[in-house]
């Protein structure tokens, strides 16, 4: 479905030019994050989360260090000392990564959280920047050309008409077929003078 939208986007515009469409481009994250609300609860949530990253920061510096010191001393160590570097390695790793990863995720939703928010309060001002400046259709940047639409006129922004009348004057239908024409040669029994079956003969 996402190839077929973007194949059909030369088509889209083709009309949408004919029907006086005018489109605009919005990187809605950016402009979240760029307001001075959206500034500041992002400037807050990256300090709520500095001691995380500390830790996470520490925990990487040990590991680091666990794995210089086995990559130097390594062949020195005994067997069991080797087998014991190692999994302990594999441990910190372990915690490492899951640390970092539920750090990460619950940041994340935060921070959409904020996104989301932000968004509920800006949707009224797009709504009246796309009218007073003669939008028809706002699409999100980010993801253009196959991006969601923010924001649309509604029946202004309807090209289907223009669309199927483009696709016609391109690619016009075959003509019907003709109708059946009676056959030139008359039925046997007509030329044999003899009656339909279940009639009679005056």
């Amino acid at each position: 479905m996402k190839k077929l939208a973007l194949y059909l986007i030369p088509f889209v515009f083709a009309a949408s030019a004919a029907a006086q469409t005018k489109v605009g481009l919005i990187d809605i994250q950016r402009a979240v994050l760029s307001t001075d609300e959206g500034k500041s609860a992002l400037e807050a949530l990256n300090k709520k989360y500095e001691p995380s990253q500390s830790e996470l920061q520490k925990m990487a510096t040990e590991l680091q260090d666990l794995q210089k010191k086995f990559d130097a001393d390594g062949a020195k160590m005994s067997e069991d000392a080797r087998a014991a570097t190692l999994k302990e390695i594999e441990q910190k790793a372990l915690v490492f990564r899951q640390a970092a990863e539920r750090a990460q995720s619950d940041y994340n939703t935060e921070k959409n959280e904020i996104l989301a928010r932000v968004i509920k309060k800006m949707a009224p001002v797009l709504d009246k920047f796309a009218k007073d400046n003669g939008f028809n259709m706002i699409f999100d940047a980010q993801f253009w050309p196959a991006g969601p639409i923010l924001w649309a006129s509604g029946a202004s922004a309807d090209v289907t008409t223009a669309v199927v009348s483009s696709y016609n004057a391109q690619s016009p239908a075959s003509a019907p077929a003709a109708s059946a024409q009676p056959s030139s040669t008359a039925p046997a029994n007509a030329s044999s003078g003899t009656a339909p079956s279940g009639t009679t003969k005056p």
